[in-house]
């Protein structure tokens, strides 16, 4: 379920190209030796307000003029030249952009094809075109801000059309809502012989990424695109979605709340197989206690995550077993004692 969210904020030594705007500070390159990157919130005093154009991108298209080259570590400096390799491209996995990052311009992302993470606070108002072209890999969108409130999630989805997992963590770390966005196609097709083109969406991830009023993440419309979710959408899918919802149930209501059990009851095989893949302990803890199994399928599975060599999760799923056996939980009446009698 890939339900891991913890910020990575250790300050790396950096090297970073970037134009003064007003009183504020625009970035288009940064040089280092992580795969991960972690831009600072402001550079020489000034905010990072904007990510420029294939700032991330494999295509170096920085600006020649204006821009100051700082190194930026325990202390920040003037340089004249990097001396550390780009990071961008294919060398990036996990982007963490600051909070008051308020656009990202054109291709920002671009190419970046072993990207699997952005986390970005909740100040997004605008984003340029093809802003995440082949990022193939990124599965995971992190967003520093409430669910309720304007975050600039509706403007991010419009750029990925892949499946995305989005996780809201107003304080970068803790979860308050897990909604999974799931990929859909869109084409056109030719009227002859008018030459008049009709747009085809194929997938239910479209209208769920439509979930939005007033540029704020509207759950009951989300919620109301699962009864379509469950006929269009394959069944991990399905999982992932009901999972998020039961797990971080934030605005939900009771009738969804069924909707969501019932379809992961119906999904356990694949439900588990998911949890399986991504050794998550966290999911399989909630697995067994929402839905309060009688231990009849712990067996099989205990047996299953053993053979896999997830021992962590075999030893749970026994004493899960054992406690729904236990002497300790059973009841007695003064009937069962009826055989003393004859000592």
């Amino acid at each position: 379920m890939a339900l891991e969210y913890m910020e990575n904020k250790k300050r790396h030594p950096m090297e970073i190209l970037w134009k003064k705007c007003g009183e504020e500070a625009s970035v288009f390159r940064l040089y280092g030796q992580d795969l991960e990157v972690n831009v600072p919130d402001t550079i020489e005093g000034y905010p990072v307000t904007v990510v420029g154009a294939y700032c991330f991108s494999a295509s170096n298209r920085c600006p020649k003029e204006g821009c100051f080259l700082t190194s930026v570590g325990e202390e920040e400096r003037r340089i004249q030249a990097p001396t550390m390799p780009e990071m961008a491209g294919k060398y990036l996995e996990k982007v963490t952009l600051p909070q008051t990052i308020k656009i990202l311009e054109n291709a920002a992302f671009y190419n970046c094809r072993n990207l699997r993470c952005l986390s970005v606070g909740d100040q997004i108002r605008s984003i340029g075109s093809e802003e995440f072209m082949n990022c193939v890999h990124l599965k995971k969108i992190i967003i520093r801000g409430k669910t309720e409130e304007r975050n600039g999630l509706d403007k991010i989805l419009e750029r990925i059309a892949l499946d995305v997992q989005v996780l809201l963590c107003p304080d970068g770390e803790t979860v308050e809502s897990d909604l999974f966005y799931p990929e859909y196609y869109e084409w056109l097709n030719e009227v002859t012989p008018a030459h008049v083109f009709d747009r085809t969406i194929h997938g239910e991830g479209f209208r769920m990424r439509q979930a939005f009023q007033d540029h704020k993440i509207h759950l009951g419309k989300y919620d109301q695109c699962f009864p379509k979710v469950l006929v269009v959408e394959p069944d991990a899918v399905i999982c992932q979605i009901a999972f998020g919802r039961l797990n971080y149930p934030k605005g939900l209501t009771e009738e969804a709340e069924v909707l969501y059990k019932k379809a992961i009851e119906e999904r356990f095989d694949t439900m588990i197989k998911m949890i399986r893949k991504e050794r998550s302990m966290e999911a399989l803890h909630f697995l067994c206690d929402y839905f309060q199994s009688d231990g009849t399928w712990i067996s099989r599975w205990m047996e299953e995550c053993i053979e896999d060599d997830w021992s962590e999760a075999g030893v749970y799923l026994m004493e899960k077993k054992q406690s729904h056996a236990s002497f300790a939980e059973k009841e007695f009446s003064f009937d069962d004692f009826d055989d003393l009698d004859d000592f």
